[in-house]
């Protein structure tokens, strides 16, 4: 949600610089909304952007994976009751009601936290796949693969293929794509050679690009899996110098955010986008090796409140969110997670702390 490269040598500064370009946001719902678990795109929607056999699949089978993984360990709260599917759940924050003017920048005792439960799996996290807008604002990009790739409609047609490193550009017109000698009235797909990473205006992204013309506007669209999306993300938010604890917090934040609007997209297209109106996703320039241990080890571990996903906001420091979020109720602090990850507070401490009455929910098979 913070416009912050991964590099370790970014400072707190340009942390907190970055977030501050949050608080115009503040109509956002945020933590204090628990969305039900329903089914990441619905039919209703696939139809709307008819996409191949092999892109239904895919996302069809996300679906049913999230249909059944979202799994809060009943023994931690006997009293929840699961949302139903296809109920609407009231925006009450998991901190009970919203903290007063006067108190919103007074958080509680860090010490008085409760250790959040990780619920215990022997299996993998489920390989679920995000669609995340990374154009949209104009008609052209610029597109490429770094092992070259395939150009192909939507029905798999193979319109013709892109040399490593080769660079064309796409532009929409009245609803219509035009890419060098090839012009198609649907959206095209740019799927890397050998599982490379496709270019979208000279940065590299992990998956495969999905370019979609409405009217004059171009949307290109990459789909990744989640947990190499969420590498991305944390590079992005947090300088990946910072406490490993405080990353792991980071990671299991982003990864609820993430999931609740996979269960409730932007649009019929995409689920969320690359900017600080979202979650920063910068691709594969935003990945380190830190960052990459940290969504490892909190790998499928998301932010539930009775049975529902909890959208996991969270700003650089206690008075951006109390500033922004404070009227939702749950929000993390960034540089408050890392001070307490430097006191010996680990992630379930952190996350206890700051989304309090929330538990932790795995995904898992």
């Amino acid at each position: 949600m913070t416009d912050r490269s991964a590099t370790a040598e970014r400072t707190a500064e340009r942390v907190l610089n970055g977030s501050q370009r949050r608080q115009a946001r503040r109509w956002l719902v945020g933590g204090a909304v628990v969305l039900p678990l329903v089914t990441l795109w619905g039919v209703n929607s696939l139809r709307q952007s008819q996409p191949n056999a092999a892109e239904l699949q895919a996302i069809q089978d996300s679906e049913q994976a999230l249909e059944r993984l979202l799994s809060v360990n009943p023994t931690d709260n006997p009293t929840a009751t699961p949302a139903s599917p296809n109920a609407a759940v009231p925006a009450q924050p998991p901190t009970g009601s919203s903290p007063s003017a006067a108190s919103r920048t007074a958080l509680p005792d860090p010490r008085s936290a409760p250790t959040l439960t990780i619920p215990s799996s022997n299996q993998p996290a489920p390989a679920l796949l995000i669609r995340v807008a990374i154009a949209r604002d104009g008609s052209q990009v610029t597109v490429g693969s770094q092992t070259g790739g395939y150009l192909t409609r939507e029905d798999g047609q193979i319109l013709g293929t892109l040399s490593a490193g080769e660079a064309a550009s796409v532009t929409a017109q009245a609803g219509r794509l035009r890419l060098a000698s090839w012009t198609s009235g649907g959206p095209l797909w740019l799927q890397p050679a050998q599982g490379g990473a496709v270019l979208v205006n000279g940065k590299p992204y992990r998956g495969k690009l999905k370019l979609i013309a409405e009217g004059d506007r171009l949307i290109a669209v990459n789909y990744v899996d989640l947990e190499q999306y969420l590498v991305s993300v944390v590079g992005s938010e947090m300088p990946a110098s910072w406490p490993l604890e405080a990353l792991k917090a980071q990671a299991v934040a982003a990864r609820s955010y993430a999931i609740a609007h996979m269960a409730r997209p932007a649009s019929a297209y995409f689920d969320l986008g690359s900017t600080t109106r979202w979650q920063v996703y910068s691709g594969i320039n935003s990945e380190t090796g830190r960052v990459e241990q940290a969504v490892r080890k909190t790998a499928g571990l998301l932010l539930s409140y009775r049975g529902g996903i909890v959208e996991s906001l969270y700003a650089a420091t206690n008075e951006i969110v109390a500033e922004a979020h404070g009227h939702l109720g749950a929000s993390m602090s960034q540089h408050g997670a890392r001070e307490l990850a430097e006191q010996g507070f680990d992630f379930t401490r952190i996350l206890g702390n700051y989304y309090r009455g929330a538990q932790l929910a795995r995904l898992s098979l």
